[in-house]
């Protein structure tokens, strides 16, 4: 990041007004407005902690407990900007040097507008309240693998046919819809990075880890340092460097194994690596890499692969199955055929 090229108090009206886009919009944000707030907060440290401020402002002032006196200025201010967010950040604009908390009573305008005014009033007192965060999608099309560096320094490396959503708060959010991804994640114990996928949470504080998620089954494998894995009706389980466990997403059955950790993230360079998997499942990963799509047949079903696939091409794929198992490759227009030699 770098500093930033804005007076402080230029850089909490802005912070100010994104606040009331997020939280007092009713339309909510569209796709540009989310990118225009992950550019500015990028920008500066100093736009990170000017939003989290007037975010967790936002949310105490607009608690229903609230009670107590604003000044007729300010109250004569918001009734003729209620409407507008640059309004209500400029009515509280002349009272801030007051520097106290400002709440209100029912003063018959738009509560929104209000708890907007006062978060802006408020900056710099110091009321701390966890509360969400704009998320921000990343896809990784079929063609190309992708890199995404996030603002607090952690990496995430996206595999093909990849979805995942990011929010970066008071904690460090990552929802993975579908796909892979190997994270390289910043240490700060001040503020926990945690990873869904569906059922299950991964928590970390700063390592490497890797995640796949497929139609049935989720699959994480630890490179290097610790995380834990929670899952509804299971018990926490805690993985370190070499450690791997593969969740059931249909039935919740876990599977938990010892792995090299060197091969956590041999997709990145350039290889698939499978012990004992069933051809089926394997296939299902390898169609990530190809053009027309591979069908195992009913009578090779039953096999399973122990192998280093080479992923170049969808050739050498195809070739590499084929030396492995005793299977016969039979290309048709939208599909490759996979059955087991006579």
């Amino acid at each position: 990041m770098s500093a930033p090229s804005t007076a402080p108090a230029d850089i909490n009206a802005t912070a100010a007004r994104w606040v009331v886009r997020v939280h007092g919009d009713a339309q909510g944000l569209n796709d540009a407005d989310i990118l225009a707030l992950t550019e500015w907060l990028e920008a500066s440290d100093a736009h990170h902690a000017a939003f989290d401020q007037a975010e967790r402002t936002w949310f105490a002032v607009t608690s229903p407990n609230l009670t107590s006196e604003i000044t007729p200025e300010t109250s004569a201010a918001l009734e003729t900007n209620k409407t507008t967010e640059v309004g209500v950040v400029v009515a509280f604009e002349a009272n801030k040097a007051r520097r106290k908390p400002a709440a209100f009573r029912d003063l018959g305008v738009w509560k929104p507008a209000v708890a907007a005014a006062a978060l802006v009033f408020a900056i710099g007192v110091g009321w701390y309240m966890q509360s969400p965060v704009p998320w921000t999608d990343y896809v990784a099309p079929h063609d190309a693998s992708r890199t995404v560096t996030l603002a607090d320094g952690s990496t995430l490396h996206l595999n093909r046919d990849t979805r995942v959503r990011v929010a970066l708060g008071a904690e460090r959010l990552v929802q993975v819809d579908s796909g892979e991804v190997a994270f390289e994640v910043a240490h700060d114990p001040s503020k926990p990075f945690r990873v869904t996928a569906g059922e299950v949470e991964v928590r970390d504080i700063g390592t490497t880890f890797n995640m796949l998620r497929d139609a049935e089954h989720l699959t994480i494998s630890v490179e290097s340092g610790e995380v834990e894995v929670t899952e509804k009706d299971n018990p926490d389980t805690r993985l370190s460097a070499g450690d791997q466990i593969r969740v059931d997403e249909r039935s919740g059955a876990r599977t938990r194994v010892r792995i090299d950790p060197a091969l956590v993230r041999s997709w990145q360079r350039g290889q698939a690596v499978f012990d004992q998997r069933p051809l089926g499942e394997a296939v299902a990963e390898l169609n990530r890499y190809v053009d027309t799509p591979l069908r195992v047949a009913d009578d090779a079903a039953g096999l399973k692969l122990t192998a280093v696939i080479p992923l170049d091409s969808e050739a050498l794929i195809v070739d590499a199955l084929q030396a492995y198992l005793p299977i016969d490759a039979k290309p048709y227009p939208d599909r490759i055929e996979l059955h087991r030699r006579p």
